[in-house]
């Protein structure tokens, strides 16, 4: 019987060494010992009985059969991996502005195409007509009109309107600049938004297209540099069935005095590759550091650290209705759920938000574990900003996703999603590729933000405003319908002021943060 004691009692031994040992300490410089059950805490060789509080600081921890990493929001050490008796050297240092987590994100980059933080950099073109005209009906030279639904001719506005009103049918006409020149295509589509468009073509080559456009005034799109032997080609086309508006697209040809207006704009240091060491301890779980990102604020646009959940908290909807579909992020509720549940640590299964297919196939949102309390040690860092929702085009390479997202920021809030272009930034491969063509290894397997199963991105398809772009299972960058549920990682925006306190940003030694 007494043998079986001692075998017991040597078994709790063993199994306390194999645990997690968590001490409280507010100290500076100091040692702890761990001796069989007991635990010395001692400060330059005298043990310790109380602690002294710290400011700010960063902390470097080194021991001996164990690891040990603090917990800023708790001041704990935690030691793991225990594999005999401990002694943790613990060095405390007033916090420089070399450790906020900024400062750590571009203190070392590489060119595109590596593993490692890369300043992505993007062109773009505000060039603009000055003294611009219309051209008259007798400088379209070599006018084709269609012979079924001619277009026609308003000789007061200077204008032509497409006249095919009857379902699946299609309209073009065609001609060439009467001079070499600047020239604009300056458009007014009124019709069934998304179903019925106009599609613009320069040597046959499609340049863009109307399709989700209903605009009540002219806007205008640049052609370039034309000469008289380019040919325009303009097509209007109507579906199978319905018919909204006038059903029809108006539209003039501008020259004018071309002004040139071409930048190179900061797209920010981002994270690229397959497992750059990008990852950070927040909400007591791992996530990972997309990139320091041009932010636009409430103070205007700030360098902020943008964050993404390392695993996703589950398939929802992207839009949880009955009927009436959006892929417009803030009108959505994905953003009502992540933004007055996830953060917020509520429990929102229950609400009209919460569905994993349409507002019919009801999901799990219980926030109360894993969302992020408001008013705590991390949700003091995350930042409410305006994000980039602009609706891009699935078949575009990144910059041209991040230029089209950029234009529309008006929604405010806390949590949101990836956007198409943090994606394709992601990847280690060409960034000239369209990302509908990311399904090869080097833009799958060499891209870090891959591998989430089908996921949402918080951007609305510009040729579909009921359809959200979406990161396809095989890898590349598709759209689908928003009452579908995808993959949801949330995504957020660090407070400038937050620092490094400990920690290298690999996997398993994360930045600790504080604030």
């Amino acid at each position: 019987m007494n043998n079986k004691k001692i075998k017991i009692s040597f078994f709790l031994l063993l199994i306390f060494l194999l645990v997690v040992i968590i001490i409280y300490a507010n100290n500076n410089d100091y040692t702890f010992e761990s001796d069989g059950v007991l635990i010395a805490l001692t400060i330059d060789g005298t043990e310790a009985t109380s602690f002294p509080t710290t400011g700010e600081f960063t902390v470097e921890i080194d021991c001996k059969n164990g690891k040990g990493k603090w917990l800023p929001d708790e001041k704990k050490l935690v030691v793991e991996e225990v594999t005999g008796n401990v002694k943790c050297n613990i060095d405390f240092t007033t916090k420089k502005d070399s450790d906020l987590l900024s400062s750590k994100i571009t203190a070392t980059t590489v060119t595109q195409g590596n593993e490692g933080v890369v300043n992505e950099k993007s062109v773009i073109d505000n060039s603009s007509l000055t003294n611009t005209y219309k051209v008259n009906q007798s400088d379209y030279n070599n006018l084709t009109n269609d012979s079924t639904y001619p277009w026609t001719w308003d000789s007061t506005e200077e204008t032509w309107t497409s006249s095919n009103h009857t379902d699946s049918t299609t309209s073009t006409i065609t001609f060439n600049p009467s001079s070499t020149g600047y020239y604009q295509f300056c458009y007014m589509q009124s019709s069934e938004k998304n179903w019925d468009y106009a599609t613009i073509s320069i040597n046959n080559e499609e340049q863009f297209n109307l399709k989700g456009v209903s605009n009540t005034s002219f806007e205008c799109k640049n052609l370039g540099n034309m000469t008289t032997s380019d040919t325009i080609k303009i097509t209007y086309k109507k579906d199978g069935s319905s018919s909204n508006g006038n059903d029809n697209v108006i539209f003039y040809l501008q020259g004018g005095t071309y002004v040139e207006d071409i930048q190179e704009v900061s797209v920010g240091y981002r994270y690229e590759g397959t497992n750059p060491d990008n990852y950070v301890w927040f909400n007591n779980e791992l996530w990972r550091i997309i990139g320091l990102i041009p932010t636009k604020t409430s103070s205007g646009t700030e360098n902020l650290v943008k964050i993404i959940r390392n695993a996703s908290i589950g398939g929802l909807a992207y839009d949880a209705k009955s009927s009436g579909y959006t892929g417009a992020w803030g009108s959505n509720t994905l953003y009502t759920l992540l933004n007055n549940y996830f953060y917020g640590k509520q429990d929102g299964t229950d609400t009209a938000y919460c569905y994993g297919y349409q507002a019919t196939a009801k999901a799990k949102c219980d926030y109360t574990s894993i969302g992020i309390n408001t008013s705590d040690y991390y949700g003091s860092m995350v930042k409410n900003v305006y994000w980039n929702t602009g609706a891009s085009s699935y078949d575009v390479e990144a910059s041209a996703a991040y230029t089209a997202e950029i234009a529309t920021q008006t929604v405010t809030g806390y949590i949101g999603l990836m956007s198409a272009s943090d994606y394709g930034y992601a990847s280690s491969g060409s960034h000239t590729t369209s990302m509908y063509s990311y399904n090869n290894a080097t833009h799958t397997l060499g891209n870090w933000l891959y591998g989430n199963g089908s996921e949402w991105t918080s951007i609305q398809n510009s040729s579909n405003a009921t359809t959200a772009l979406i990161v396809n299972r095989v890898g590349y960058v598709s759209f689908n319908g928003t009452g579908s549920g995808y993959s949801v990682r949330p995504v957020l925006h660090l407070d400038s002021s937050v620092y490094v306190i400990n920690g290298s940003g690999t996997e398993s030694d994360p930045y600790i943060l504080g604030i």
